[in-house]
């Protein structure tokens, strides 16, 4: 019976393809993005339920637009859960809420792309439910011009990757649709999308990498064809899933790029690039890391300091607030300044008083507590 039933499920989804039309012969060229509705840092918000989304019974839901690593979605009485998600994509997915009215069905759009679409992935979290699939060639989530792939067809659950075959090389998206049954939805639950091109993508990067260069680290890359890309992001994290924006430069078709991290941590310092196209799609490339040990300290430069101005670096100290002080040999303090510490390392330049003579002078960093002193000599 199982046979069975998967080989009716099967040549149901090749009969709805071929109603609307003939399948492709071209292999899929490439994968825009493989979408888990994971909890990390830029993935869709999580809830058990999210009342900004309203409630599809009554007409109370209204389209919602959310960020995520593959781009914007736009859900229609849906949200991101972390209840029972496909193992292997990570710790959430996709819910459209049980609507009872028979008239408003909810929905999930998918991010626009632009190399039109060979093949629609996704899987079902549960059994035994009927599904709507559609595309248009539109950019607009909301259009009302979307042509059926899966009309009420009930598709393989448990996690189990349903595939579509198709050759639509216009099309921009793919709304995923609850199916009336009667007066009730069915609730359906939805991870692990991915869709797959008809034309070839262009390579985002063809290589990082990240070097300390005089205890600071230097992140180069390599983008290999730049087509549609607006800006770079430079992105670090100290543990390899946190990772924040520290830089961001606009794409100028160089081809080769680089950053310079003024402040990197103690240990291990990790790094990725992210590109943005125009029409807002997301590239992420490969993680690489740096280790950086140092020890606690002062290190000034140049020693002796030249033209009153001396380039400090501070390394292994806790966050908080700090006080830099600097005597002259008799002990009279010639300047103080604040330093917040942000990260264990920071560096930057002070410039001395234009009063200060040629000497030697003590450098006195404190925040109360605890007391470093470092000697140096002004020319």
């Amino acid at each position: 019976m199982k046979s069975f039933s998967t080989l009716r499920l099967t040549l149901t989804i090749l009969a709805c393809i071929f109603s609307i039309f003939s399948v492709s012969t071209v292999k899929a060229q490439g994968i825009y993005w493989h979408e888990g509705f994971n909890n990390n840092p830029g993935k869709l918000n999580s809830a058990s339920s999210d009342p900004s989304m309203g409630t599809p019974a009554g007409g109370g839901a209204v389209v919602t637009y959310q960020q995520a690593d593959s781009g914007t979605w736009a859900l229609y009485g849906a949200y991101r859960t972390t209840g029972s998600p496909c193992a292997g994509y990570g710790a959430g997915h996709i819910r459209m809420l049980k609507y009872t009215d028979g008239a408003t069905v909810p929905f999930v759009v998918t991010p626009i792309v632009d190399k039109g679409i060979s093949e629609i992935h996704f899987s079902a979290v549960t059994a035994s439910k009927r599904w709507i699939i559609m595309w248009t060639a539109d950019t607009s989530a909301v259009t009302t011009n979307w042509t059926k792939i899966l009309d009420s067809v009930t598709v393989l659950g448990n996690c189990v990757d349903t595939t579509l075959k198709v050759n639509l090389p216009t099309a921009k998206r793919v709304k995923f649709k609850d199916v009336t049954n009667g007066t009730t939805g069915y609730q359906l639950d939805l991870d692990s999308v991915y869709i797959k091109s008809v034309l070839p993508l262009p390579a985002r990067f063809a290589a990082i990498n990240a070097n300390l260069v005089s205890n600071l680290v230097k992140v180069n890359w390599t983008s290999d064809v730049e087509v549609n890309t607006v800006t770079y992001s430079i992105e670090k994290s100290t543990n390899g899933a946190d990772f924040k924006e520290i830089g961001k430069i606009f794409a100028s078709n160089s081809r080769n790029y680089s950053w310079i991290d003024p402040t990197p941590a103690n240990g291990i310092n990790y790094y990725r690039i992210k590109s943005v196209d125009n029409n807002g799609s997301l590239n992420y490339s490969t993680t690489v890391k740096v280790i950086r040990q140092t020890k606690t300290g002062i290190s000034i430069f140049p020693n002796p300091v030249l033209d009153r101005k001396m380039n400090v670096q501070l390394d292994g100290f806790e966050a908080g607030k700090y006080t830099l002080n600097v005597f002259n040999i008799n002990g009279q303090k010639v300047l103080t300044t604040s330093i917040n510490m942000e990260n264990s390392s920071i560096a930057q330049t002070i410039a001395l008083p234009n009063s200060t003579k040629a000497g030697v002078y003590q450098v006195e960093l404190t925040n109360g507590a605890n007391r470093v002193v470092k000697t140096i000599t002004v020319q």
